[in-house]
């Protein structure tokens, strides 16, 4: 992670309240959620049972009003990559 990208997470998080919903007002509403899912590994098939086991990454995008940044400010930094 670059100097840029580690002050630009740690000032993004400082007060960032996680029990609040993303948008600033009802008007916002709905709130657009990207979903995908990427297999990593196939574990196993159980035919019988009708059960598979599986590896995968799940990526989720959405906008957050609290996520908002110069990106002059932070070496031209446009978008970031928050683990879970």
């Amino acid at each position: 992670m670059s100097d840029a990208e580690d002050r630009l997470m740690v000032d993004l998080f400082r007060g960032y309240n996680s029990l609040v919903q993303p948008v600033r007002n009802k008007t916002e509403l709905p709130m657009i959620v990207k979903i995908a899912m990427q297999l990593i590994l196939l574990i196993n098939v159980d035919e019988k049972e009708q059960v598979m086991h599986t590896n995968v990454w799940l990526t989720l995008k959405w906008r957050d009003f609290q996520m908002q940044w110069e990106p002059k400010d932070y070496d031209g930094i446009t978008q970031i990559r928050v683990a879970h």
